[in-house]
């Protein structure tokens, strides 16, 4: 039950987030596990999924970079 818990947390954390316009970005181990199901499901509350290793894809973002040419990032329109 803890992870559920975590996870009810972290949808309220995006919506809020949300809410004030700010840009999305979740990463870990369960997260790059569950990647096409996290953003069939919650497509509106993530901008950006890091996948694996997350250093330089975070740093990427943050440099506004294009997100076709930051390596472990998925987003919505990579999944189409």
């Amino acid at each position: 039950q803890p992870m559920m818990a975590s996870d009810q947390y972290t949808l309220k954390i995006l919506k809020e987030a949300k809410k004030r316009g700010s840009i999305t970005v979740v990463g870990g181990h369960h997260v790059t596990n569950l990647a096409e199901q996290i953003v069939t499901n919650q497509n509106e509350l993530i901008d950006y999924i890091i996948l694996g290793d997350g250093e330089e894809a975070f740093s990427s973002i943050i440099l506004e970079k294009s997100p076709n040419n930051i390596p472990n990032l998925m987003y919505l329109n990579r999944l189409q």
